[in-house]
């Protein structure tokens, strides 16, 4: 029983250990510029992108900001017109 007992504080403090070193925050900043750092992310925050770090500051992942329709569609023309300009350099 005494075995049974210790396998299983040992078992709940290495959980605990094992929570408290995979800590993650996200790092935004709102619309008037003030940086934000906390374990969750408003989802009004979310469009403006954001970064996920770890307990020691460090970037895990980085969550680009979302683009609008008008500025996704002003792209792809952008992205057309240029291809449509640029001259042959491959020749078969």
């Amino acid at each position: 029983m005494n075995r049974a007992l210790v396998s299983l504080i040992a078992l709940s403090l290495s959980l605990v250990a094992s929570q408290t070193i995979a800590a993650r925050f996200y790092r935004w900043v709102d619309a008037k510029g003030n940086m934000f750092i906390q374990g969750y992310i408003p989802p009004e925050s979310v469009a403006g992108g954001y970064q996920i770090i770890d307990d020691t500051g460090m970037v895990l992942k980085t969550v680009a900001p979302q683009i609008s329709a008008a500025e996704r569609d002003a792209a792809n023309s952008t992205q057309l017109s240029a291809r449509g300009s640029a001259p042959a350099t491959r020749s078969y």
